[in-house]
């Protein structure tokens, strides 16, 4: 026979015990009370027939037999699992008979007491879906405030990166400024130079050399470097594309230089190195 019918059949047989019992504890009260009303010439009330009660008592005990299992679900015990007596990965096919004999005990006492057995599940199981709905209405409740210091989060390693960011730049340039705002401001160092009859860069040459000079100093307004080599510079995209080469660079840089414009230093190896010093 299979373990579930076995259990089935425990529970049955175990609820109409209790019943019977109930039954028959219930009739020898009745009986008693009647005896005892007659003697006193009291007025005795009729009783339902035994055969009405006896199925009402067996149907409640049913009832609580039966609700058995669901208690071992709440109190989340395997007494019943076969997978508790596995025997090097084979599945037996009975429990041990013990635990059957634990089982049906259970069962005839539930069936015995049914209608207190059946008041108590009932609220335990009331119990139960509150705790249920207060732990989903408190995970609701973790899960946004989760939510919202995850964006606060967020939030503030994208303040603490712009943030980052413009230290950078403030670092390298002091502060961001258009191409059109830099050659302006060569042209004006260069007009005052005039002015006064200082010699070095030529102002001819910002009219002649103005896209030269725009893409170098382009060149190294847009590295990730406060100082190229001019190499490094020659070696940039827009430079090439442009066809300017090293000698040329070092020619406007030098000039620049002199206006106080860029500057040069030295690298650990001994080469020359040019930046922007505006």
């Amino acid at each position: 026979m299979k373990h579930t019918c076995i259990i089935i059949i425990i529970m049955a047989a175990a609820g109409i015990l209790g019943g019977a019992t109930n039954f028959f504890i219930l009739f020898k009260r009745e009986k008693k009370k009647i005896n005892e009303a007659e003697s006193q010439g009291e007025e005795v009330e009729e009783s339902e027939v035994w055969w009405i009660t006896l199925p009402k008592c067996i149907l409640i005990s049913l009832c609580a037999s039966f609700t058995v299992p669901l208690l071992f679900y709440l109190l989340q015990s395997d007494a019943l699992s076969l997978n508790k007596y596995i025997v090097k990965d084979i599945i037996p096919t009975h429990l041990p008979v013990e635990i059957y004999f634990y089982f049906a005990g259970f069962c005839v006492l539930a069936a015995f007491f049914a209608k207190k057995f059946l008041d108590d599940m009932y609220k335990k199981l009331n119990s139960l879906e509150k705790d249920t709905k207060d732990a989903k209405e408190k995970a609701k409740v973790a899960a946004v405030k989760a939510e919202e210091a995850t964006d606060t989060a967020k939030e503030a390693t994208d303040t603490a990166k712009e943030a980052n960011e413009k230290a950078m730049v403030n670092e390298k340039r002091g502060y961001e400024f258009s191409m059109e705002e830099l050659l302006k401001l060569i042209r004006h160092k260069l007009s005052l130079k005039m002015s006064s009859g200082a010699r070095g860069f030529p102002s001819s040459s910002i009219d002649n050399e103005e896209e030269k000079i725009k893409t170098i100093l382009n060149a190294i307004h847009q590295s990730k470097y406060n100082f190229r080599t001019l190499e490094g510079i020659a070696g940039e995209k827009v430079i090439k594309d442009k066809n300017i080469n090293v000698k040329d660079i070092e020619t406007i840089l030098q000039s620049l230089e002199k206006e106080g414009l860029v500057e040069k230093k030295e690298n650990s190896m001994g080469e020359d190195i040019w930046g922007l010093v505006i």
